[in-house]
């Protein structure tokens, strides 16, 4: 199968006299079928940047209060998620990444969207939550208990801390066999309290059941967004602006059919700094070496890295913010209609304005395309870059 479409996409390519590429990896895909440069004409996946530059300016000085609406502390940093909750964009791998970075308490995951991995991935949170809780709280008992230990020792003398020792070991042992008498003992309530709910729900009549489910969920909504994960639906074209105003940092961590991205260059427009796996359509020609970081989409450990790399690099994050709209500037509708008016062999509109050449660590392998006259030619060799044959 692999074969005949290979010989029958190239012979398609061969008898178009232009194709128009998105990007650097929709390029290499045209290449890796047998297009010949003098038929490639880069026309950008782009959005409206002048609307979403409107909302930026619209909303930033309402920063804080749109922090609050979402129920985040006005003085805590945000790292945003956008998208649905498909196992493609692999939700659930940023909720552990977030709480394995350990970024603090003044760092909290913003995610909005819906899909069918949403509830999955607030039981994670809730889940990861609690044991980060019960984690500290284990820390600050032990730590307590070690200084309070050393006072006694120092009062004590010689011989105080091998006996302390001794006694911890059986104090350990004492505390695991009341611990599984507590568990067997909250199971066997906590089925006491359902079969009395039942009960209670037969004897009240229609309805108790309904409003009892009703009243969970209010508290369970009640309750989403306490703590590091903060879940806000999904926010349409109007409304999607209030998530890109508060991020510090966003997030797309696809593993495979992301051919480009499009939440990125709206993020980029709100100069806000973008970390992406290597299976994002943009990554070569928006983030790498611009305005965020790109990591294989296949380890975890290397989306943590990131993260703490861009939580805990403060000036990094200013330089990606500062560089993205910049960056953002030259994938707007005039570039796109630029493109089409090659391809179309019409004269050249004005120049695109706010296109730049400066790059926050060292300039992306693959970028300067050049036009001459009437034909786009490339004058770059591919970058190399894992994850070739997107097509957008």
């Amino acid at each position: 199968v692999r074969l005949v479409r290979r010989l029958l996409y190239r012979a398609l390519h061969r008898l178009a006299h232009v194709l128009l590429h998105t990007g650097e990896h929709n390029r290499r895909f045209f290449e890796d079928f047998g297009a010949r440069p003098r038929q490639l004409v880069h026309a950008p996946h782009v959005v409206d940047n002048a609307r979403f530059d409107a909302e930026r300016a619209r909303l930033a000085p309402r920063r804080g209060a749109l922090k609050e609406a979402f129920g985040i502390g006005a003085d805590r940093k945000v790292v945003l998620w956008c998208a649905k909750f498909l196992a493609k964009k692999q939700p659930l791998m940023l909720v552990d990444a977030f709480f394995d970075a350990a970024l603090g308490d003044e760092w909290v995951l913003l995610m909005v969207g819906e899909g069918a991995l949403r509830e999955a991935c607030e039981a994670r949170a809730a889940e990861r939550n609690a044991a980060t809780g019960r984690d500290a709280a284990t820390e600050r008992n032990a730590a307590a208990e070690r200084n309070a230990a050393t006072e006694r020792d120092a009062a004590a003398g010689p011989g105080a801390a091998a006996e302390r020792d001794a006694a911890t070991g059986r104090d350990a042992a004492t505390e695991r066999n009341a611990a599984t008498e507590r568990n067997a003992a909250t199971e066997r309530n906590a089925a006491a309290e359902r079969n009395a709910a039942t009960e209670r729900d037969a004897a009240a009549g229609p309805g108790a059941a309904a409003e009892r489910d009703a009243a969970t969920e209010r508290d369970a909504a009640a309750g989403r967004g306490a703590g590091k994960v903060v879940f806000a639906g999904f926010l349409d074209q109007k409304e999607v602006g209030r998530g890109y105003a508060v991020a510090d940092v966003m997030v797309l961590p696809s593993a495979h059919q992301e051919t480009w991205g499009l939440v990125v260059n709206e993020a980029m427009n709100f100069g806000c700094p973008v970390i992406v796996s290597d299976r994002v359509g943009c990554a070569p020609d928006l983030v790498a070496g611009k305005c965020g970081l790109v990591f294989p989409h296949d380890r975890p450990e290397a989306l943590v890295a990131a993260l703490r790399r861009m939580a805990g690099d403060d000036d990094f994050r200013a330089r990606c913010r500062a560089r993205a709209r910049a960056v953002i500037a030259a994938w707007s509708v005039r570039e796109y209609m630029a493109g089409m008016r090659r391809a179309l062999g019409l004269p050249e509109g004005p120049p695109a304005r706010g296109r730049t050449d400066a790059f926050v660590d060292e300039p992306p392998q693959g970028a300067g395309i050049q036009s001459r006259g009437r034909r786009k030619r490339s004058t770059s060799p591919a970058s190399g870059l894992p994850g070739a044959g997107f097509q957008s």
